[in-house]
């Protein structure tokens, strides 16, 4: 392996030898929260029941690096979101979300240069194949928040009916569990190697 080279201020790169072209390459990643976009959507939903706090304080600490397991932070996050409408998810695309200045003109000229893209986020289909479609990326990969109708809306780890399930078996439409309504349930979308199942109803 190469040494680490700073090829600008902020930028350093391993296993390559600068000048560097984007022509060079085949596929570049993005980020989405925090990066292409200006918010992380999963705290903007839970300001919708009023825990955005409680859930901002796992993103950050996951982000720092003291929480190293993302899978269950991610749980824990989502089971704050009891009570969440797509009502408030559409509010907060429409009115939080923007895109940070720069990301449009990045992706075209990635796209102009040949580059197939990529958007991965630990976050949620519903926002991101949104930025998907307005940035003209090729393919995402993200979680996707499945959404049972009715007057209340328990945790998800009241609702999985998977046991046990990983990222690998979890059905992507799973029946509801028979003691509620209505429930929010995870589910595998593709490869995303952050779908993940919570636990069956007790």
């Amino acid at each position: 392996m190469t040494a680490a080279t700073e090829f600008a201020p902020g930028l350093t790169v391993q296993g390559f030898n600068p000048p560097l072209r984007l022509r060079d390459f085949g596929l570049i990643a993005f980020d989405m929260d925090s990066t292409l976009i200006n918010i992380e959507c999963v705290d903007e939903i839970a300001d919708a029941v009023g825990r955005k706090a409680e859930v901002a304080a796992i993103t950050e600490a996951a982000m720092r690096g003291e929480i190293t397991d993302f899978k269950h932070s991610l749980r824990r996050r989502v089971a704050l979101l009891e009570g969440v409408t797509v009502a408030d998810m559409e509010r907060v695309y429409a009115e939080r979300l923007r895109l940070n200045p720069g990301a449009a003109e990045l992706v075209a000229a990635c796209r102009a240069a040949g580059l197939k893209t990529l958007l991965v986020s630990g976050g949620f289909t519903f926002f991101a194949e949104r930025v998907r479609a307005e940035l003209g990326i090729d393919f995402v990969r993200a979680n996707v928040l499945e959404l049972r109708s009715g007057p209340a809306a328990p945790s998800p780890a009241a609702c999985c009916p998977s046991a046990g399930a990983t990222s690998a078996t979890a059905p992507k439409s799973a029946a509801p569990c028979s003691r509620s309504p209505a429930c929010w349930a995870w589910s595998r979308r593709s490869a995303s190697p952050w779908a993940t199942a919570p636990t069956t109803c007790p």
